[in-house]
């Protein structure tokens, strides 16, 4: 039979595995080539005992006897296929919306909590704040790894002795 205007076809040199098949051809297609060997090499859903075109949806079937129950050690069938499911991860915002009056607060605590930490004055631990990014625990962890480094990075003369 001859082709339709426009379709181009290269039969396969073997036969067309599960995982290769086509797609369905559309119905309006279908009458013009059903008798034709061209719809069932195109459709790829050959029979092999009656030559004809199967039924797609036969091949997505599931099959109840095709799993096989894994055995516990005590030789019973393990039934525990439940799915643990989790609650999403909320999200937080990196960063924290407040007005003036806040944000002065907010530095002032942090200077005050880095000033009796570090058994430094209060102007010390704004520059050691603002040099930190104004994270206090970036700062700790810098100051007690290298006291020094930290008073030199930030223009901070040593300790006075007492």
């Amino acid at each position: 039979a001859p082709l339709p205007p426009g379709l181009a076809f290269d039969p396969p040199k073997y036969p067309p595995s599960k995982a290769s098949r086509a797609a369905p051809l559309p119905p309006s297609l279908l009458p013009s080539l059903a008798d034709s060997s061209l719809a069932q090499t195109v459709c790829g859903n050959m029979n092999s005992d009656s030559g004809s075109v199967a039924n797609s949806e036969s091949e997505f079937e599931y099959e109840d006897n095709s799993d096989v129950d894994i055995k516990s050690e005590g030789g019973e069938a393990n039934n525990d296929d439940h799915m643990v499911i989790e609650p999403p991860e909320v999200r937080k915002a990196p960063f924290l919306v407040m007005n003036r009056t806040e944000l002065v607060d907010r530095q002032k605590r942090c200077i005050t909590d880095a000033s009796e930490l570090l058994d430094v004055t209060q102007e010390e631990s704004f520059v050691l704040l603002r040099e930190h990014g104004w994270d206090l625990a970036r700062l700790q962890e810098a100051w007690f790894q290298d006291e020094n480094k930290v008073r030199e990075r930030c223009g901070i003369g040593a300790q006075p002795l007492a």
